[in-house]
């Protein structure tokens, strides 16, 4: 990926552009972090490794857990809770809501509780 500073009347203006990765852009999608959009737009080319790099150790272990335990099948806060250990509220509000707000989690409420599942991008991205 290049950035670029163009100069047109002492206005300056960025572009980015890629060179040599066959990937697909998406030009009507809008995201409010850099890390949104290089995570959604290019998590075909990127590694696990840079994956997790953007996250606090506990995150991290976190991701982990969900790659160990729950690929292919929901899970609940109770699940991940049995091996990390931290209260309920915060593994909820500070990093599972957090994951399903970035998008990389989807949730369904069954019942009384929250099941989280993850997105296929985010699985294939995991698996490398």
């Amino acid at each position: 990926m290049e950035g670029r500073f163009l100069r047109e009347d002492s206005i300056f203006k960025t572009i980015y552009r890629t060179h040599s990765v066959n990937i697909k852009p998406l030009p009507n999608s809008l995201f409010t972090r850099w890390k949104d959009l290089f995570l959604k737009e290019f998590h075909q080319v990127i590694t696990r490794g840079e994956f997790l790099q953007g996250f606090t150790p506990k995150g991290q272990e976190i991701w982990q857990w969900i790659r160990d335990n729950s690929l292919g099948k929901s899970f609940t806060t109770k699940d991940v809770l049995e091996q990390i250990k931290m209260d309920k509220e915060n593994m909820r509000n500070k990093y599972l809501n957090e994951f399903e707000k970035g998008g990389y989690l989807n949730s369904e409420i069954q019942g009384q509780t929250k099941h989280f599942k993850l997105k296929d991008w985010v699985k294939v991205l995991l698996d490398r």
